[in-house]
C-alpha cells in the first residue's frame, strides 16, 4: 500500500493530548504515512522525537472564551490554516476525532473534495449527563451531530454499541460505520520486573497488590472500591490499593471516603502518573480494577486502559460492561462482577487477588488478546480505508482542480 497524506484534526482540550490521539498520529507516522495534526494544543505538548513523519499546527481560535462563539472561531481559523496545505498537499484523508467541531470539519472536508472520517469515542449525550448540560447544550450536540455523521465518508465508533446507536439514530448507510477498537502500543506496555517497579514507586514487594491507573471520573466507579476494600480486607488482610489519576473533586473525595472508612493503611493515592511511567505503574499490580458505573451503558466500553493492563499481562476484574465483562471472560483474560455492586467487586478481588497461579495465566490470556489489538493493527485498517477513500474520490475528481 502506497504511504498516505493524513490530516488528523483534534478540537477538545487546548492542554492536554489524549493517548489515543498521540498513538494514533505516531503509529501511523511510524509505518510511514506523512500525518500532520491540526487541533489547538501547544505543539510543545506533543512529543516529536523520532516522528519524522509527524507535524503539530496550531489552531488559533479567537473569541475562544465567548459564548457560541468557539465553533465559527474554529471553522474560520482551520480552513484559513488548512485550506492553502490541503492544496498544496492534497491529504488523502480528513480524521477527525468527533466533538463540537465536526459540522466544520465535514463543511471543510466537502469544500476541499477530502474525504472524511470520524472517530466516535462514546454516545456525546449520554456522556454529558455526568456532568450536567443545559437544554440549549443538548440541543447545539443534536444538530452538529446530525449534521456530520450523515456527511461523513467513513465513521470508526469504538464499541458496537456506539455504531448501534449511530445506525439507528442517523441516516447513515451501515457499510459507512465499522466498529474500531482502542488499541494500545504492546511494546510500550509489555511486561516488566514486577520488584523492580515496586521499588521505583516505593510499593512493598510482598503485598498482594489491586490496582487502577486512569481517569478520576465519576464513571470510573472507585467509589465502589472503597466500598468493596473492607470486606476484601477480610480475606486478604494484606492487601494494598494502589490508585493512579488525579482528577478533582473524586480524588479528594476518594481520599476522605477511604479515612473516613478506616481503611487509608491499605489505600496509596499516586495522582497522575505520567504516560511514560504507566508501564511501570501498571506492573506493580497483581490485579488491575477497571470497576466502571455508568448510568447508561447500552453502547458498550472500549477502555485504553484495559488494553493496556492486559498488555502489560495483568488480569482485569471488570464490570459487566458490554465490551469490558464479555470481553474479559470470553477471552480468559480476567474475572467480571456486576456493574454497581461493591459486594461482588469483593468477592471477585478476594478470590483472586491470592491466587498466583490462576493470575499468572490470566494475564497471559490478556497479553495474547492485547496483542491482536495494537495501536499498529489498528492503525493500517484506518490506512487501508484511507486509501480506498482516497481512490475513490479521487477518481470522481479526476482531470478537476482540488
Amino acid at each position: 500500500m502506497p504511504f498516505l497524506t493524513i490530516y488528523h484534526v483534534f478540537y477538545e482540550d487546548p492542554d492536554v493530548l489524549p493517548a489515543h490521539v498521540f498513538e494514533v498520529c505516531a503509529h501511523l507516522a511510524r509505518a510511514g504515512h506523512r500525518v500532520s495534526l491540526f487541533s489547538r494544543l501547544d505543539p510543545s505538548l506533543v512529543d516529536l522525537s523520532q516522528l519524522a513523519n509527524l507535524g503539530v499546527t496550531l489552531v488559533r481560535v479567537p473569541g475562544l472564551q465567548v459564548r457560541g462563539l468557539s465553533e465559527p472561531a474554529f471553522l474560520a481559523s482551520l480552513a484559513r490554516v488548512l485550506a492553502p496545505r490541503a492544496r498544496e498537499d492534497r491529504p488523502d484523508a480528513l480524521y477527525v476525532r468527533h466533538s463540537g467541531a465536526s459540522a466544520a470539519c465535514a463543511v471543510l472536508a466537502r469544500a476541499l473534495s477530502i474525504p472524511l472520517i470520524l472517530e466516535v469515542n462514546d454516545n456525546t449525550l449520554a456522556r454529558t449527563r455526568y456532568t450536567g448540560v443545559r437544554r440549549l447544550k443538548s440541543a447545539w450536540i443534536r444538530a452538529y451531530e446530525r449534521f456530520a455523521f450523515p456527511r461523513a465518508d467513513l465513521i470508526f465508533p469504538v464499541t458496537d454499541g456506539i455504531r448501534d446507536w449511530i445506525a439507528a439514530s442517523f441516516p447513515v448507510a451501515p457499510d459507512r460505520v465499522q466498529t474500531l477498537e482502542n488499541g494500545v502500543d504492546d511494546v510500550r506496555f509489555s511486561p516488566l520486573d514486577p520488584a523492580a517497579c515496586r521499588e521505583r514507586f516505593a510499593i512493598p514487594p510482598d503485598r498482594p497488590v489491586a490496582g487502577y491507573l486512569g481517569s478520576f471520573f465519576e464513571w470510573a466507579g472507585l467509589d465502589l472500591l472503597v466500598e468493596a476494600a473492607p470486606a476484601i480486607l477480610e480475606k486478604v488482610p494484606n492487601a494494598l490499593f494502589v490508585l493512579g489519576g488525579g482528577e478533582e473533586p473524586c480524588f479528594s473525595r476518594l481520599q476522605e471516603l477511604a479515612r473516613e472508612a478506616g481503611i487509608s493503611h491499605a489505600f496509596r493515592f499516586f495522582g497522575r502518573v505520567p504516560y511514560e511511567d504507566a508501564p511501570a505503574f501498571i506492573n506493580t499490580m497483581d490485579l488491575c480494577l477497571a470497576p466502571a458505573n455508568f448510568t447508561d451503558p447500552g453502547t458498550g466500553i472500549s477502555a485504553q486502559k484495559v488494553m493496556a493492563y492486559l498488555a502489560c499481562g495483568k488480569p482485569v476484574a471488570g464490570s459487566d460492561i458490554r465490551g469490558l465483562g464479555d470481553l474479559l471472560e470470553r477471552e480468559g483474560a480476567g474475572v467480571s462482577f456486576p456493574m454497581g455492586d461493591p459486594g461482588a467487586l469483593a468477592r471477585a478481588v478476594a478470590q483472586f487477588l491470592p491466587d498466583a497461579p490462576r493470575l499468572a495465566a490470566m494475564g497471559q490470556a490478556g497479553r495474547t488478546l492485547a496483542q491482536t489489538r495494537s495501536w499498529s493493527v489498528q492503525t493500517a485498517h484506518i490506512a487501508e480505508m484511507a486509501g480506498e477513500l482516497s481512490k475513490r474520490r479521487k477518481r470522481g475528481l479526476e482531470g478537476s482542480p482540488l
